[in-house]
Formats: structure tokens, C-alpha cells, sequence
């Protein structure tokens, strides 16, 4: 979860209709101890005229559904997805950023009604702990993104 004040919101240029209800705050408090994905990446805009123009730009999800739903839903031509692990998550009992290289759907393995997303990152695989699941008592399911190969 994040906690935004209005006092930080800044102003972004909008082209016309085209551009999508975003609201930019570059100050953001964490306020719970969960995983939070920062997505970058270039993303094609193509204008009324049909030309096309590239825009970089960047995400927060604060779940990995919604990471993976942001990286599904657009035509991301470069897309790198950092995780910043909170403290509870990591050995050293300290927030780590890790270099996300998979989100999938999951499910519990005593009860399949129980799903949730997972993530595998640079530093290890993890539940994301917003579904109430863990990563030992869980069978993955379909990858719903992935680092493209190189």
C-alpha cells in the first residue's frame, strides 16, 4: 500500500484524449511491509496522424496481479521490472530490491480455491504475501509474463 499526498502531486503534459488518467506523484510512502514492483520500460504512442513516437516511462503495482496486468495490457517495446522486497520477506531482515524475471498465477496446494500470484525474481521465488500464500505451500500455475530472451 502507498500513501500519496495531494502536496506532491505534479502536473503532466496531456496530448489530447490520447493519453490515459495518470497522476504523477514522484514522492510515495510505503506503508505496509509488502513487495512493491517498479515497471520500466518504452512503450509505442501512436498519434491521431498515425505516426509513432516512443515514450519511456514507469509503473508502481503494489501487488504482482497488477504488475502483471500493466505489463500484459500494453505493448511494452523494452520492459525491465525491479521488486523492492520489505524486510520481513529477505534473510537479511532488510528491504532488498531484486530484478523480477517472472510473475505467475498460483494456487494453494492443500486447497485450489486459494489462488494468488508468485514472482520469480534474481534473489529467489516468492508468494506475493497480499494472497495469503507462501511459497512452500504452493503449485504455480501459468506464467502471465516473463524477461523477454536475449
Amino acid at each position: 500500500m502507498l500513501q500519496l499526498e495531494k502536496r506532491f502531486e505534479q502536473p503532466m503534459m496531456a496530448f489530447a484524449d490520447q493519453e490515459p488518467p495518470i497522476r504523477h506523484y514522484p514522492i510515495a510512502e510505503v506503508l505496509v511491509g509488502q513487495p512493491v514492483w517498479h515497471i520500466h520500460g518504452v512503450l509505442p504512442v501512436k498519434e491521431l496522424d498515425g505516426s509513432i513516437y516512443r515514450r519511456r516511462t514507469h509503473f508502481i503495482a503494489t501487488k504482482a496481479g497488477l504488475a502483471a496486468g500493466i505489463l500484459q495490457e500494453n505493448p511494452w517495446e523494452n520492459a525491465t521490472v525491479f521488486v523492492i522486497v520489505p524486510p520481513a520477506m529477505t534473510a537479511s531482515h532488510l528491504p532488498e530490491m531484486a530484478r523480477c524475471m517472472s510473475l505467475w498465477e498460483c494456487c494453494d496446494q492443500d486447497d485450489p480455491s486459494l489462488t494468488g500470484w508468485g514472482c520469480d525474481t534474481d534473489q529467489g521465488s516468492f508468494a506475493d504475501p497480499a494472497d495469503g500464500l507462501t511459497i512452500e505451500n504452493i503449485i504455480k500455475g501459468g506464467t502471465l509474463w516473463q524477461v523477454a530472451a536475449t
